[in-house]
């Protein structure tokens, strides 16, 4: 599975022109679609993998992982999708500006920025901590090697 961009800056206008636009959801960002709910259910078991790979581990992923066009969420399925960011977020790997997981529902289009915007800290938080590990034999400043 691969990271998908997650959209963290819908505004008004967007959820207008979705609501115009009903026909055209692939680009739409302003829809809370199929399209956002499988890239939502995508980078939470990202995230989940990359943290796993760090030696930490998290509760099983109980949200639903593939949404097609006719699938309409219950409020239990975005409660799952809730439950699984909460614990996520619980690991740590956040920033100070990172935001809580926001309550139900999540209807409103400020909450899903929040809840895309809090796996993006998750990913870049992992990613600075990947980037500072360093493995023995890297570090290296010209010497030579060898006794003396």
């Amino acid at each position: 599975m691969n990271w998908q961009m997650p959209a963290i800056n819908r505004t008004y206008e967007d959820v207008v022109y979705a609501n115009e636009n009903r026909g055209n959801l692939t680009e739409n960002i302003g829809a809370r679609s199929h399209w956002t709910l499988n890239r939502i259910a995508n980078n939470l078991r990202y995230v989940q993998n990359r943290l796993n790979l760090l030696g930490v581990f998290t509760a099983p992923l109980q949200s639903k992982e593939t949404w097609v066009m006719t699938d309409m969420p219950r409020e239990s399925d975005i409660n799952a999708f809730r439950l699984d960011l909460e614990s996520l977020r619980a690991t740590g790997f956040t920033s100070p500006t990172t935001p809580s997981v926001p309550d139900l529902p999540w209807t409103h289009y400020l909450k899903l920025n929040n809840v895309e915007r809090i796996l993006l800290d998750i990913t870049i938080s992992i990613a600075g901590l990947e980037s500072a590990t360093r493995w023995s034999g890297t570090f290296s400043s010209g010497q030579k090697r060898g006794l003396l």
